[in-house]
């Protein structure tokens, strides 16, 4: 397991370990919200596309996520989409798209 997942919350411990096990060096974890457990990023390798991830109160196996587009200006990203309570199959539809993953 990654180090930096350690100290989060059972649930998205689990998932960014499938993730990165499923998709191995095509994602990066950005953990700019390292107080929040319940909270972390994924990046794609190019860091054009940031998803921030949150279990917050959510029920097992659904996500909040906001999705940022990075590619012109690293430090004031563009939220291009939003979505609530999500399941993992939604979840990875979107990472799978913006990340350019087949």
């Amino acid at each position: 397991m990654d180090s930096r997942i350690i100290n989060k919350d059972n649930q998205l411990k689990q998932t960014i370990d499938l993730l990165l096990k499923k998709y191995n060096k095509k994602i990066l974890i950005k953990d700019f919200w390292e107080a929040d457990r319940c909270a972390i990023g994924l990046s794609d390798t190019s860091e054009n596309y940031l998803i921030y991830i949150s279990t917050y109160s959510l029920l097992p196996g659904k996500y909040n996520i906001i999705l940022e587009d990075m590619s012109d200006n690293k430090e004031t990203p563009l939220i291009i989409g939003e979505y609530s309570n999500i399941s993992l199959d939604k979840f990875e539809e979107i990472l799978k798209k913006y990340f350019k993953i087949k």
